[in-house]
């Protein structure tokens, strides 16, 4: 089983061989930093291809070794929960902080409105003072006849 290291590692190197494949110019010079990389050898059969299907040929080969290490990584054990702890415990305090920021807009006591529905009726009253017309905007629900909702966000 492959580490994380060694799989980063081939990655770099086979990043490093497709910038030489669409690099090189010649089919020596291919070799040349292709073998200076560990990457796949050319025979003389390869050397006697053309170049566009010799690069063609190391793109598949490339290719199969990118999906081999994919498979790799799949297939690697998840790091310890231990390593995760850190992370955990950062996302824990920012679901509370939210929590806390949540329950500290949404109740006020001794104000009937929340700091939500307050703020969009001094909203609303400042559209009015710039000369909006009050039709365009939309009424606040108590203004409408309808009941006030009761203190823990039921139905109107």
């Amino acid at each position: 089983m492959a580490s994380s290291s060694e799989l980063r590692r081939a990655t770099e190197q086979l990043k490093q061989m497709r910038q030489v494949l669409n690099s090189a110019t010649t089919i020596p010079e291919h070799e040349q930093r292709l073998t200076a990389l560990e990457g796949p050898r050319l025979d003389a059969a390869d050397r006697s291809l053309p170049l566009p299907l010799l690069r063609s040929r190391i793109a598949a080969l490339l290719d199969q070794a990118a999906s081999r290490l994919e498979r790799a990584r799949s297939a690697a054990p998840p790091t310890s929960p231990w390593a995760l702890l850190g992370e955990i415990a950062r996302t824990s305090v920012a679901c509370l902080a939210l929590a806390v920021a949540y329950v500290g807009l949404a109740w006020r006591p001794g104000r009937e409105l929340s700091l939500l529905e307050g703020a969009a009726d001094q909203l609303g009253a400042f559209a009015l003072s710039q000369g909006c017309d009050e039709r365009a905007l939309r009424p606040h629900r108590r203004r409408c006849g309808r009941p006030a909702p009761d203190r823990w966000g039921g139905g109107w």
